[in-house]
């Protein structure tokens, strides 16, 4: 049949930007996918079982880890923070390490770090790192249980130490306040002590003896 319109991605580069950024997870939903033409297949699993031998090869051990997609918001998706920081380890000898630390969010500039911290944070700018939040409803209560809040990446601190840091909240009830039914602690919230967090690392982790 004749061809009536063609599309031409952009380079994987700008792709990953976009999940890291804003969090995207249509687009990351589809990388198992990608992963899996590239060998010949179609489904999201057969790209999942290729991530796996990827991050092995890179000395992430999938047993240390639980993927049921790509975004980040099945059930069966669980990871470790070692595994998380020996994959953003092994990423700083990979050829394609540039452009996936600058798709990362910066902290108090853009992406979903741009309001984590305020704009006279002395951190501002100098931690690039991913989010993740996931929530489940807890029909018994009507209540929301924030399942993990997390934030994993690069810090250059006051010190011009190099960090890489991981930071796992799990399973935290949302609380409501006394007689009002708007959340006292909601993932905004969570993700600015999130941020002051890596300020106060950013501000006290001393220099290498």
């Amino acid at each position: 049949m004749p061809t009536v319109a063609e599309y031409v991605s952009p380079p994987l580069s700008e792709y990953v930007k976009v999940i890291l950024k804003v969090s995207h997870n249509l687009h990351a939903s589809t990388l198992p996918s990608l992963l899996a033409i590239t060998d010949g297949k179609t489904s999201a699993i057969d790209g999942l079982r290729i991530q796996g031998k990827i991050l092995s090869n890179l000395g992430v051990q999938p047993e240390s880890i639980s993927f049921g997609g790509g975004a980040g918001g099945a059930r069966a998706d669980l990871v470790s923070p070692k595994a998380t920081v020996d994959l953003l380890l092994a990423m700083q000898s990979r050829p394609g390490y540039n452009p996936y630390y600058e798709a990362m969010p910066i902290l108090g500039r853009d992406g979903t770090l741009a309001k984590s911290v305020e704009p006279t944070s002395p951190a501002r700018g100098h931690v690039r790192a991913k989010t993740g939040t996931y929530y489940l409803e807890n029909e018994l209560t009507g209540k929301t249980i924030l399942t993990s809040k997390a934030l994993a990446g690069y810090m250059e601190t006051a010190h011009d130490r190099k960090l890489i840091y991981c930071i796992f909240v799990n399973n935290v009830p949302i609380r409501t306040a006394s007689g009002d039914d708007k959340p006292a602690v909601n993932a905004t919230v969570a993700g600015k002590l999130l941020g002051k967090i890596s300020e106060w690392i950013y501000l006290n982790c001393p220099s290498k003896p």
